[in-house]
């Protein structure tokens, strides 16, 4: 496990190579770090030693953060080895401060620029599948601004992800222009998040007026097709709340937390462990769960 760790945390200083075109994309590799091109925007890769086929997990960061600093964040590299799926980490608009067009009034220089982040994403998932074996199941994780590109990708994308879970993520995207086909979907909020409030309105930055996580509930509820009761479970400073609806729709809120990703590296305190969390979720609602 240490070895694993200085090799998820300590070559970001590099560029990883670039990842091999492989004789046998579904064969055991050399697990590791690699780099990727798609649509002249970088893509970084960690790609277990177990054979294929392999599960996806495309992680978007937030503003103001690069996919190197979200996957020491995160730490999937280490999960991804133990469960043999491939982490995918594409990186959002600006030399800067990097972000993503996740709607019309969102965010920073990817909404400036008008940037086609969907398309990146819809591009980056089919120029990848096919080189490392990839099967047909996508989970999209995000990070506030990256968890809010998620919506989006999951409503608007060509090959979208087929389960989303983000972190201080309310929509921002245009539902109306939504294909809503039923997602399963997980969101984790802090409550004490300021930057990010689960309430909405104006972020303690000022720079965004964003939606409440209950709005972005009710719209996921309505495209899922949930049914109105709701089951409540909670589990140390966490409380989740589940849906019974077409897909597993699931919201679930975090007591004295912040805006940060629960249980990575700056997660303040909060006992709530995303990275496997997330995971588990999904291969649980895509009818796969693991053995324990």
């Amino acid at each position: 496990m240490l070895t694993l760790l200085l090799v998820a945390c300590h070559w970001f200083s590099d560029t990883p190579p670039p990842l091999p075109t492989f004789s046998d994309p579904c064969a055991a590799v050399s697990s590791g770090w690699y780099s990727l091109e798609v649509a002249e925007r970088p893509v970084l890769v960690y790609l277990p030693a177990s054979t294929g086929p392999r599960d996806l997990v495309v992680a978007l960061h937030g503003n103001n953060m690069s996919a190197a600093a979200f996957a020491t964040v995160t730490r999937y590299a280490e999960l991804a080895e133990r469960d043999g799926f491939v982490v995918v980490l594409p990186q959002g608009v600006g030399d800067e401060r990097s972000a993503w067009h996740a709607g019309p009034e969102c965010c920073g220089e990817a909404l400036t620029r008008g940037a086609a982040d969907v398309a990146y994403l819809d591009a980056t998932i089919r120029t990848l599948r096919p080189r490392v074996c990839g099967t047909e199941h996508v989970l999209g994780v995000g990070f506030s601004n990256g968890g809010m590109m998620l919506h989006r990708w999951a409503c608007e994308g060509e090959a979208p992800p087929t389960g989303i879970a983000g972190a201080a993520a309310p929509a921002m995207n245009d539902w109306a222009a939504c294909r809503e086909h039923p997602v399963p979907v997980r969101l984790y909020h802090g409550m004490d998040d300021t930057r990010v409030p689960l309430a909405g309105g104006l972020g303690d930055r000022g720079a965004h007026t964003f939606r409440s996580i209950e709005e972005t509930m009710r719209e996921w509820r309505r495209v899922n097709r949930c049914e109105p009761l709701v089951k409540k479970e909670e589990v140390g400073d966490t409380t989740c709340y589940t849906w019974t609806c077409a897909a597993a729709t699931e919201q679930c809120v975090i007591a004295n937390h912040g805006h940060s990703w629960p249980g990575g590296r700056n997660h303040a305190g909060s006992r709530a462990r995303m990275t496997e969390g997330a995971w588990l979720w999904f291969r649980e609602a895509t009818g796969r769960p693991l053995a324990p």
